[in-house]
Order: C-alpha cells, then sequence, then structure tokens
C-alpha cells in the first residue's frame, strides 16, 4: 500500500487514502465500479495551446482490463472551437464516429452506440480537427499510465498520445515528445 502527503511550505499536509499499487508480476483487474461510467484520468498536466492550424486528429492509445463498452471520451479544446470528429478506432479501423459541435472549451461526447471493447486490444480514441488549435503537453505519458480499467501503454521509445496529419484526419499513429492532448476515454463495464 502506498498513501501520499503533499509538502508545502507551510509544512506538510494529512495523508491521503492508502492505495494499493501493483508492480510487475501477474495483477489482476482492479476493483472498480464502472457500471455507469468511468473516465480515464490521467494527472495534472501544464497544457499548452498549440497555434497549428493544419487539419490533424489527435487522440490517446488505451487497453482495457476487462470486457464493456467505450461510451465515448471528454477532451480539452483548445483555440479551435469549431466542428470536430470523435473517433474510436482499432488496429486502423474506424469503430465509432461523432460529430460535435459546440463552442465550449471542455467536451463530453457520447457515440450514438457504446462500442463493445475487449481486454488487450488497442483502441485508440481521438478527435479530428480541421484547423488545428488543439491542447497539447509534451513530455508528459512518458511511462505506461494505468487507471483501471485504462491503460495507456508506453512501447519504451513512443508515449500513448498519438497524431495523424490530413485533411479529414485518419488512423493516428505518429507521436512526438511523449504528448497528451487530453482526450479521455469513458467505459462502462
Amino acid at each position: 500500500m502506498v498513501a501520499g502527503r503533499a509538502v508545502t511550505a507551510a509544512g506538510p499536509g494529512a495523508a491521503g487514502e492508502a492505495l494499493v499499487l501493483h508492480v510487475g508480476g501477474e495483477t489482476v483487474p482492479q476493483p472498480v465500479d464502472c457500471a455507469v461510467r468511468c473516465e480515464m484520468y490521467t494527472p495534472y498536466a501544464a497544457e499548452v495551446q498549440d497555434h497549428d492550424t493544419l487539419p490533424v486528429e489527435v487522440g490517446i492509445r488505451v487497453r482495457v482490463d476487462r470486457p464493456g463498452l467505450v461510451l465515448g471520451a471528454s477532451l480539452g479544446r483548445g483555440a479551435y472551437r469549431g466542428p470536430i470528429l470523435l473517433r474510436l478506432w482499432s488496429d486502423g479501423v474506424l469503430l465509432a464516429e461523432q460529430p460535435w459541435d459546440h463552442p465550449g472549451r471542455m467536451a463530453e461526447i457520447d457515440f450514438a452506440t457504446p462500442v463493445p471493447v475487449v481486454p488487450g486490444q488497442d483502441y485508440v480514441v481521438s478527435y479530428y480537427t480541421p484547423q488545428g488549435g488543439y491542447l497539447v503537453a509534451e513530455d508528459h505519458l512518458t511511462g505506461t499510465v494505468v487507471d483501471a480499467p485504462f491503460t495507456a501503454p508506453h512501447d519504451g521509445v513512443h508515449g500513448a498520445g498519438v497524431y495523424h496529419y490530413g485533411v479529414g484526419g485518419g488512423f493516428p499513429t505518429d507521436s512526438y515528445r511523449d504528448s497528451h492532448y487530453f482526450v479521455q476515454p469513458e467505459f462502462r463495464g
């Protein structure tokens, strides 16, 4: 078990709730209640408004540790606030797509039909923005991130943040400096 405590100039704070931490070896899925909705949480990152204006698809590569459904995703948007397309991919095959046309900074987008997913399979949850203007945190996904039921894998060279340039977007496989594009998949299982 591991517990954390914040320390500031004013001194140490109270210890947080102890958590079980699995390192190496065989593990079992963490007991989380995703009967309604679980969102992948990634640790806080200083976000940067990318001034890129080219059409691009940005997202995150994830796996799940139990069977269930991907409902959609929450995402933080950059300067571009026009229409976007949320997408779910597996092995380069588009599984679902949902248009979104709301000018808000934050978006919670559900697919019209939740998409069944299986443990161990790689999926990419991404969105296409025709004029760039996305949020990014470089040097953020520098290792594998586990937030049950999700794992965002790092292969030792490339992090889980992915992108693809081109009009209309496309399956994102490129990565740059372990970037995080603030796409947080949502799951029910």
